[in-house]
């Protein structure tokens, strides 16, 4: 069956099949973000846990060191794994905003369980500390969604060299230029 081509030369085939590969791709990166997520979410849980329990740290100062230790595996396996980075990371392009949002996740973190445990105290510790366990996950739950968004779009996002559509539109737009030179 004959496709339309459009004005860049493309048939419609061809544009569902890139917008097939798109949608495969973005569907991987939020699987293993998700994963990444995951893994770096147990560790800084249970760091919160170990440093609150037992009276090591109160909730706030447990809260930023657990969203501290969580950013380590986070950020490697978001970069290398999710988003497919491959060696040194840009410090200003990749590291600053990867720490901008670490920033504004625990101090979020912190102001909720801080409020909550001061609506908790007269309970006992470990029943503050389940609640408070409980709010850490509900904070990195709500930001889940937004951080995937801050790090596909701007973060992480596929760079021109690495975008097969913008490659085949630039080939396509180097084609035409040398044709209209040999025609000449």
């Amino acid at each position: 069956m004959p496709f339309a081509v459009d004005r860049t030369g493309r048939s419609g085939r061809l544009r569902a099949r890139r917008g097939v590969r798109a949608t495969r791709r973005l569907r991987v990166r939020m699987f293993r973000y998700t994963a990444g997520s995951a893994v770096a979410f147990a560790v800084s849980e249970l760091c919160f846990v170990a440093l609150f329990g037992p009276h090591l740290l109160g909730a706030k100062g447990a809260s930023i060191v657990a969203s501290i230790v969580g950013v380590i595996p986070g950020y490697f396996l978001n970069r290398n794994w999710a988003w497919g980075r491959r060696g040194r990371s840009h410090p200003w392009r990749e590291v600053m905003p990867y720490w901008l949002t670490v920033i504004v996740s625990t101090a979020l973190a912190a102001i909720a369980i801080g409020a909550v445990n001061h609506a908790a105290s007269a309970l006992g510790r470990d029943v503050r500390t389940v609640i408070n366990a409980a709010t850490y996950c509900a904070v990195y739950g709500t930001l889940f969604i937004a951080k995937f968004r801050i790090f596909n779009s701007w973060l992480f996002r596929d760079t021109p060299r690495s975008d097969p559509d913008r490659e085949d539109q630039s080939q396509n737009q180097n084609e035409k230029e040398n044709l209209a030179h040999t025609t000449r």
